[in-house]
């Protein structure tokens, strides 16, 4: 395994740590880079600590549903629904959130590309329209999606950190993931589940 230890990072370089944010934030931009890791690669086990204190950890069993629960909770994990279609381009596999589960912020949707995270603002749209009228105004849901396709269909080269890409049949891969979407919403009942308080 591979362990990485970051000490002193700007002890020669202090010019660069005025561009830093509070501990607080750049801890949470590390976390969520590596949770999208560990969602990227759920074979592989991570575990994040911070002055002894752990932060996150994953067991490597190559169950992303047990990812989806050490990064999210058991609480999401239990409301997330299994999805897979395979088209002559794409092979699509993951985990959505059922309606009753939104959050603020689209930050919680994670796309996978041939098994490493990007972000792409028409994906990202393409999986809200699939919810349609299931999503609450301003809210947006949990969903981990690992799609495959040849390299050829990509570009990884639109932006420096290759976090953006570009995708020659982009209207089919966003089709094909509206379809599969909506169609096991239809397979299921989405009626939230209402706790019942016991007598007093």
């Amino acid at each position: 395994g591979s362990e990485i230890s970051v000490d002193d990072l700007f002890f020669n370089t202090p010019a660069r740590l005025k561009y830093m944010k509070s501990l607080h934030t750049e801890l949470g931009h590390i976390t969520d880079l590596l949770n999208r890791l560990a969602l990227s690669h759920p074979s592989i086990r991570f575990e994040a600590t911070h002055n002894g204190k752990g932060l996150f950890k994953t067991s490597g069993t190559g169950d992303l549903l047990q990812v989806v629960s050490q990064v999210y909770g058991m609480g999401a994990a239990k409301k997330m629904l299994p999805i897979k279609h395979e088209t002559l381009d794409f092979s699509i596999e993951g985990f959505i959130a059922k309606p009753e589960i939104t959050r603020a912020s689209r930050s919680y949707i994670s796309t996978i590309i041939n098994g490493r995270y990007i972000k792409s603002i028409p994906l990202s749209q393409a999986i809200i329209r699939a919810y349609h009228t299931l999503l609450p105004i301003g809210r947006y849901p949990i969903v981990v999606l690992s799609i495959k396709m040849d390299p050829i269909l990509v570009d990884v080269n639109v932006h420096p950190t290759k976090l953006e890409v570009r995708f020659s049949k982009d209207k089919e891969l966003f089709t094909a993931i509206e379809e599969t979407i909506r169609s096991k919403f239809k397979e299921i009942t989405l009626i939230p589940e209402v706790q019942q308080k016991p007598p007093e």
